[in-house]
Formats: C-alpha cells, structure tokens, sequence
C-alpha cells in the first residue's frame, strides 16, 4: 500500500455515476483486477452505483465505487487514510465485499474490529475454449429467465439487490433456469459490464447433488460465448462446490486474491 499522507483527512463524498469520472476510473483498473465484470456493470448503469469521490486531490486520483450489492470497489491512488475513510462509509452495511487491486499490499492493522481479510479465487474460460456441455435430465427443461419465472428464482432478493428490479435484470443481463414442472430447480444469471460476462448461480435445496448448476452455468456461460463476452468466475476460497464446477466446466485458475469483509 502507498505511503499514508498524515495530512489528509477529508471525508468521501457521493457524485452518482458521473461518465466522466466513469472512464477515469475505467483507466486506473489493471487487466488483473478482480470482479471487473461487476464494478463495469456500475460504470456503464447496467447495476444501481455510486461513485465516491477524494474530497482534496491532493494525493491522486482514487475513488470508491459501491452498489447496492455486497460488492464495491476502490482504485487509484489508495493509502491508509483512503482506505479508513472508505471503511466509514461501509460502516453501516450489513454485508460486505470490498474489492481492491489484487496487487495491493494490505496492512490488516488498520482494518476497525469487525473487519477481515478473506481470500476469494477467480477462474476464466481461456480463449477459443468450449464450455462442456452436458446432457439435461429427461424431466428437466431448460429455459431462459423471463419476467414470470424471475418471481419464482430461488435468488429473486439477490438480484433485485444487484440490479433494483427484474425490469432492470432483463434489460442488463440474462440467464437460464432448470424446471422440473413448476419449480425452479436450478438457476445462473449472469452479470455483464466491459465485455465480460460474471455468472453467478443457486440450487433449489431439493435438487442438490444432481450435477444441475453445471448445466444452467454451463448453459450460461455459451451464452456469453456467442455473444462475444468473456467468461470470469469468483468465489469464496472455500466453496469447493464452485471450484469444482468450474473446473468440469474447463475454466481455469487465474488468481487468489484478498477482499475485505465482514468478520
């Protein structure tokens, strides 16, 4: 992390997702930074964001992204004091996943006692790469998301979190789900910001242990494929369930890298 300028103690204040400081930001995030799909998805109004501006430039440019998801984000030039004024904005959520350059050097020291470091891992689909595709289960069928069958996804709160209505999810993104008669029995959506596609997906507790997110994932991610998306995937460390999925499905391990969250 840089240096902390002892000086600086102005607070963060929101400006909405201003274009211009959009594409600022846009040029401060490295190839490696993680969850791009998903802070690109706030830069372009694809998901409800804020951006949250350096009170005094002085140091640098440096910025705080946040949606109304878990996930947000900081980049440009962050110190100590950046990152403690950024923790009091967060203060009052409930769930947390802060996302910081993958190459920053964090010093947990300064992290406020409700606050850890966690790992995460992020796969990707290699270029000019076929995602397995699996044969679906006879009484199963396959269908993309629609208005009616998002009041009835097992992760309908979730979505509404990140894209505010299912209007806005249908218009941003899509996705596929498994139905067995009337139920919803697996599911995967898939975020979308600076050609890349971020699926994320949810099983119905009845239908667990079927080999089912493999094939709505699966079906996911071809999706993108053919419209030209790139494929990333994150998850906890230990979801082992995701990294094996991920793995059937031939994605690969790009990176573990470090969030800041709730303890």
């Amino acid at each position: 992390m840089r240096p902390s300028s002892s000086s600086w103690n102005n607070e963060l204040s929101p400006s909405g997702v201003d274009p211009a400081k959009a594409d600022r930001i846009k040029h401060l995030l490295p190839s490696n930074y993680p969850n791009l799909a998903f802070i690109y998805a706030a830069l372009e109004g694809r998901i409800p964001g804020n951006i949250w501006t350096d009170s005094n430039p002085t140091y640098g440019s440096r910025y705080l992204v946040t949606t109304e998801s878990p996930f947000c984000f900081i980049a440009g030039a962050i110190d100590d004091n950046f990152l403690v004024a950024t923790l009091s904005v967060l203060k009052q959520r409930k769930e947390l996943k802060l996302i910081y350059p993958a190459s920053l050097q964090l010093d947990t020291r300064i992290l406020p006692g409700n606050r850890v470091v966690s790992t995460r891992l992020q796969y990707s689909l290699p270029a000019a790469s076929d995602c397995l595709v699996q044969s679906i289960p006879k009484e199963l069928r396959l269908v993309p998301i629609n208005e009616q069958l998002f009041e009835r996804l097992g992760w309908k709160d979730r979505l509404l979190e990140i894209y505010g209505s299912s209007r806005n999810f249908l218009r941003a993104s899509f996705g596929f789900c498994l139905l067995h008669k009337d139920v919803v029995a697996a599911e995967a959506y898939n975020v979308l910001g600076g050609g890349i596609g971020e699926p994320g997906m949810y099983t119905h507790p009845s239908y667990r242990r079927r080999g089912l997110p493999s094939i709505v994932m699966g079906e996911t991610i071809r999706h993108a494929t053919q419209g030209g998306l790139q494929t990333v995937v994150t998850c906890e460390a230990a979801n082992i369930a995701t990294a094996t999925i991920c793995d059937r499905l031939g994605l690969r391990l790009d990176m573990k890298y470090e969030v800041i969250s709730h303890a």
